[in-house]
């Protein structure tokens, strides 16, 4: 018997989740069942620092919420927080130039 066989009838064969459904196209691609498959989630999940950064998010009330946990945070805690968001755009292949130092002036 048909997996699909017809309108009104037999338009689901069993329940399963996203799991079994991947099994089953791989079944039907002929793919091997040894061979993985790679799963794209879009839109991309938001990393921990574009959440804490809120990227594309510039609501005013969202924008102190970030200063306040940033000035809460100690100096050296900021600065790694600065580079880990630098690195973090660096993921998407944006291009980034940096001194071969840190200047603090104080």
């Amino acid at each position: 018997m048909d997996r699909f066989t017809g309108i009104g009838e037999g338009l689901v064969d069993e329940f399963g989740g996203l799991d079994r459904a991947v099994e089953i196209a791989k079944d039907l691609a002929k793919i091997p069942k040894d061979k993985g498959v790679h799963r794209v989630i879009l839109p991309y999940p938001r990393t921990f620092i574009q959440e804490l950064l809120s990227e594309g998010d510039e609501t005013e009330m969202k924008m102190k919420q970030q200063q306040a946990v940033l000035a809460a945070l100690p100096e050296d805690a900021r600065r790694a927080v600065r580079y880990m968001a630098l690195l973090d755009r660096m993921k998407t292949g944006e291009s980034m130039l940096l001194m071969p130092f840190d200047l603090r002036i104080k």
